[in-house]
């Protein structure tokens, strides 16, 4: 049986699917948001403001799970892993972390909340202040 190389579509597989995730989860919550947003803006909110709001919706978040990801993969990765060889049989193995990968994991995140900053201010910014608080008043 030939060997799959699964650890780079892995890899590729979950950064994909979270920065699927990361982009759903940030359209529904600008959307429900947008009465907030109409809101605030009615009460004198400059767009600085509402960039800094916006801006601090995505970034703890994210920031946070990518640090709680790669704390968590390198500690697996160092205490876990150099027992599995001895667990199943199958000789010692040494257990290096993929720094460049993580860097590039890391540097797309970064750039996905930056993209994600980057259309949810213009669409907010178009925002009409009073369809938003007439929306709010159908909900």
């Amino acid at each position: 049986a030939a060997e799959v190389p699964l650890d780079g579509l892995v890899v590729v597989a979950a950064t994909a699917l979270a920065l699927v995730s990361l982009g759903i989860q940030s359209l529904f919550a600008y959307r429900e948001r947008a009465v907030e947003v109409g809101v605030l803006r009615a009460l004198g909110l400059p767009f600085s403001g509402l960039a800094i709001l916006v801006a601090f919706d995505v970034v703890p978040l994210t920031t946070l799970g990518v640090g709680i990801g790669i704390t968590g993969g390198v500690l697996c990765s160092l205490w876990l892993i150099p027992d599995i060889p001895g667990i199943l049989g199958t000789g010692a193995a040494g257990t290096e972390v993929a720094w460049a990968t993580v860097a590039a994991v890391a540097g797309l995140f970064l750039a996905a909340v930056l993209a994600v900053v980057a259309v949810a201010l213009p669409l907010l910014r178009r925002l009409k202040i009073f369809q938003a608080i007439k929306l709010g008043e159908n909900l």
